[in-house]
Formats: C-alpha cells, sequence, structure tokens
C-alpha cells in the first residue's frame, strides 16, 4: 500500500473465525474500523461498539441475529467468518498482517468506496493429508509390470 490514508481491506483468518478468534484477532486493534463479516455468501454490517461494550459484544450480537434469523443455533459451523472487512491506515493494516490468526490482509487502493468493491475471501486451500504409500493405488505401467513373475512387454 501507498500513501498514509486509511482505506478499505479484506481480512482473511487462518480458518472459519468463531468469536473468540475474532475477538483475538482484532482486540489489539482500537483504531481499526471492523465493518463487515463475511460468512459463506453472506455479509453482516456491524456497527462500532456503543459506550460500554467492546468488539466482542458487538460480533456475539451479531452471530446470534444471523443465526436467529437463519434458524439455526449460533453455534453451528456455517457461521465460521471466513472474510472481515476493516478501514484502517497502511500502518494499521500492516501490523493486523502479522497478527496470529490472520491468514492475508488485502488492501484495496485509498480512493475506493464502500459499497462499490467487491472482495471475496479466500478459499480453503489447505493440502488433504498424504496418502500412506502402502494405501496408494498402483497404476501398471506396460513396459514395467508391478508383479516381477509377470513377463515384460516389449515396447511399440
Amino acid at each position: 500500500t501507498t500513501g498514509d490514508a486509511p482505506r478499505w481491506a479484506l481480512v482473511s483468518p487462518d480458518g472459519p473465525a468463531d468469536v473468540a478468534a475474532l475477538t483475538a484477532v482484532f482486540t489489539d486493534q482500537p483504531g481499526l474500523r471492523v465493518s463487515t463479516l463475511l460468512a459463506g455468501g453472506v455479509q453482516w454490517a456491524l456497527p462500532e461498539p456503543s459506550v460500554g461494550h467492546r468488539r466482542e459484544d458487538v460480533f456475539a450480537q451479531a452471530r446470534h441475529r444471523v443465526a436467529g434469523s437463519a434458524g439455526i443455533p449460533d453455534t453451528d459451523e456455517a457461521l465460521g467468518i471466513t472474510g472481515v472487512i476493516v478501514h484502517g491506515t497502511p500502518a494499521e493494516l500492516h501490523s493486523l498482517a502479522s497478527t496470529p490468526g490472520v491468514r492475508a490482509v488485502e488492501p484495496l487502493p485509498a480512493d475506493a468506496v464502500y459499497g462499490r468493491f467487491g472482495m471475496r475471501p479466500l478459499e480453503d486451500t489447505a493440502p488433504a493429508p498424504p496418502v500412506p504409500a502402502e494405501e496408494q493405488p498402483l497404476v501398471e505401467d506396460p513396459a514395467h509390470p508391478v508383479n516381477p513373475e509377470q513377463p515384460e512387454v516389449p515396447a511399440p
């Protein structure tokens, strides 16, 4: 990011985040405006905490409200947050990028206007665990049979 002007950014957590994980990421970011939570194809606009409330309270209220409107318990994994739209200075965004629990911070240009841009959370690209060699299917090469008693097939 260039310049010191505040800008919008998409913050992607390490994995789908619950209220506790979001609170851990954003508690030490008092100057950052946490604007919108993304879960699946749904976005939840957030107010700033009112006097006497914390961000944790705002996250919990939003999760409870969305769960109620969807008819699911607020503990449902479908409510895991996969992206957070924030507004902050390049220094705040840089600090946020090095926070445990944050996978990526993707800032927009300083002149981006809220409501006039689209952002999509990162897809889960965690690699699948390796398959042990004894469970991997064998693919036979006619020139190199797996069964040593099988005669070699001459190459065409």
